[in-house]
């Protein structure tokens, strides 16, 4: 799991941008703008991050409510420049980029090829 704030730069006064903790692309739960309340999701859905831009943070286990430890299902694996993307063997999900836009990468075959 990991937190992402959201820096998006909207065309208004107000900058209504969330934090959001996530696994693998799927909301687990949010911090609404300016308040300090979690709200946990009972269904997940997909993060659409579609012309809006995020920053990762620290994870704090206590202020989400969850356990600090990566789940087995969660592996993460190294991208061709550098970069590391986290693959949702359960859900056969991946949070790179090509996998959000096309919901296949070349990410879920590694993930295959380093738990077998």
């Amino acid at each position: 799991m990991k937190v992402l704030r959201e820096v998006t730069e909207w065309a208004t006064d107000i900058q209504p941008n969330h934090v959001y903790l996530v696994e693998g692309d799927k909301i687990a739960a949010y911090q609404p703008h300016g308040t300090g309340t979690v709200v946990h999701f009972e269904h997940r859905a997909r993060l659409d991050r579609a012309r809006r831009r995020f920053v990762e943070e620290p994870l704090d286990a206590a202020l989400w409510g969850v356990s600090a430890e990566k789940p087995a299902h969660i592996v993460t694996v190294p991208g061709s420049r550098g970069a590391s993307y986290e693959v949702n063997l359960e859900e056969g999900s991946c949070t790179c980029a090509g996998y959000q836009f096309r919901g296949r990468c070349k990410h879920l075959a590694q993930a295959s090829e380093v738990t077998e």
